[in-house]
């Protein structure tokens, strides 16, 4: 059994890599072998997954905006930025 630390899971999703991503109330979690999970990010609400075109994997918050990870486990933030209209038109 996959442990989530007792958080209400929001999302399952399973990439192109065949990762299993689950979403909680609280966290982000990754099993690459179903056996057991780490933790990729923290402190958010994951409303959200979905895989891109070149294995990214997208993350959509409910309050803190979204995130973009790569193959290599690179984390990218976008967050509304107040009178940038290049930011996010909300978190």
């Amino acid at each position: 059994m996959l442990k989530t630390e007792g958080h209400l899971v929001q999302k399952i999703f399973i990439d192109s890599r065949n990762y299993l991503w689950i979403g909680t109330q609280k966290r982000l979690y990754r099993s690459t072998d179903r056996r057991s999970v780490e933790l990729m990010i923290p402190g958010e609400y994951i409303y959200q997954l979905y895989d891109d075109s070149k294995s990214n994997l997208w993350v959509a918050t409910r309050e803190k905006g979204m995130y973009r990870m790569d193959k290599r486990d690179r984390i990218q933030e976008f967050t509304q930025i107040v009178g940038n209209p290049n930011s996010l038109a909300g978190d």
